[in-house]
């Protein structure tokens, strides 16, 4: 900046000094009109992202899976382009009530299917211990138990019967007791797998990997006695494998291409099987491609009335500005220079509303939204579209 450019820019300063009140009252315009139109920008980016998130909260952040899995799938899925994390679940068999009434399924998940399924507690931590289980709230309702972390949870689970001869309906029951670790959010129920052509349940009762294995332990012994009480051996049953489940993500600009790689692997490892032969895709949770628009009408009825309502204010100093143009073109200010001047004192006006504004616009925006519009039902993400508010 040259020694003019300088003397200028003081000389501006020190003229809003002398007309601190106008000055003032611009500031707090072009500061709430800087306000209204980032919130007419936000609402419509705010409400769609805060949409998307609370989607991916609810139905899980992966994009694809696989309810049915066998050997070698994860080692295909991890050759595929674009696939990020991959995360596992085993279903080993159904939850019962004493009563016999249906509770949910009984599971292990890894670390990564946490993650990218957004499982989530209400209250206390997930399983460490083989003598742990996390529930989900509903599950516990149908037990007729409540949320208090430590209490003792009995109920039945039934494992499916595998034999040659004709035995279908038949579960292989086993007793089991647990001690309440952490209540689940709801999951299993909201998460839609398509294609799932053999109806492969979700889990909503996680335990250790050790601790599903020396149930699944258990179920075998228990069909072993099975087998022997049998009249003449007439019946032979094994416990069925427990059900392996992927799930993965993949980044947004490879999921066509990796949607037809996984299906046509699928169709060729799982010929001649009722099993699934196409990936299950989340639309649940990637359904909305929605884009903001940002209310151009609004936005220039912003901006006029507030060019009129500055015209307004300098239009009261009309006098003073008068006078200071002619005393400064009386000492020589050349018409450029002058202009440079008013550029100065709009700039120094300007940049303190503009972050006053982008402020109290992202506050009102973020209110705007979890009092009227989700009432704490989703954790409200404000978008604030920089390159639009600075253009403007």
């Amino acid at each position: 900046m040259s020694k003019m450019k300088k003397e200028l820019f003081k000389l501006a300063l020190h003229g809003l000094k002398g007309k601190k009140r106008s000055s003032l009252l611009t500031v707090i315009i072009l500061t709430i009109s800087f306000a209204a139109v980032l919130v007419t920008l936000c609402i419509t980016g705010s409400i769609i992202k805060t949409n998307a998130e609370y989607r991916l909260n609810t139905y899980g952040a992966w994009y694809g899976a696989i309810p049915y899995g066998i050997k070698g799938d994860a080692e295909f899925l991890s050759t595929v382009n674009g696939i990020g994390e991959i995360g596992a679940a085993t279903v080993y068999g159904q939850a019962v009530s004493k009563s016999g009434v249906a509770v949910t399924y009984v599971g292990s998940a890894d670390g990564n299917l946490l993650k990218i399924g957004r499982i989530e507690l209400q209250d206390g931590e997930f399983p460490q211990h083989d003598s742990e289980i996390a529930l989900e709230a509903s599950a516990l309702s149908k037990l007729g138990k409540n949320y208090t972390i430590g209490q003792e949870i009995s109920f039945t689970v039934l494992f499916d019967a595998e034999s040659e001869e004709s035995v279908e309906g038949i579960k292989i029951p086993v007793e089991c007791t647990f001690t309440l670790c952490g209540v689940l959010r709801e999951s299993s129920s909201l998460w839609q797998l398509s294609e799932n052509k053999l109806s492969k349940p979700i889990c909503g009762a996680l335990v250790t990997n050790t601790a599903g294995e020396n149930l699944r332990t258990k179920a075998i012994e228990t069909a072993a006695q099975m087998n022997e009480q049998s009249t003449g051996g007439a019946m032979h049953v094994s416990v069925a494998v427990a059900n392996r489940q992927f799930f993965f993500e993949v980044d947004e600009a490879e999921r066509g291409q990796a949607a037809e790689s996984i299906n046509a692997y699928m169709q060729k490892t799982r010929r001649g099987t009722n099993a699934d032969k196409a990936v299950c895709i989340n639309t649940a949770a990637f359904s909305d491609k929605g884009e903001a628009d940002y209310h151009s009408f609004y936005i220039c009825l912003i901006l006029a009335v507030t060019v009129i309502a500055v015209v307004c204010i300098y239009a009261v100093q009309l006098r003073k500005q008068v006078r200071g143009i002619a005393l400064f073109r009386s000492i020589g200010i050349t018409k450029r220079q002058l202009r440079l001047l008013l550029t100065f004192e709009t700039l120094i006006l300007c940049l303190p509303a503009l972050g006053a504004g982008t402020l109290l616009g992202t506050i009102i925006t973020k209110l705007i939204l979890k009092l009227f519009v989700y009432a704490k039902s989703a954790p409200v993400q404000v978008d604030v579209p920089l390159s639009q508010l600075l253009l403007i």
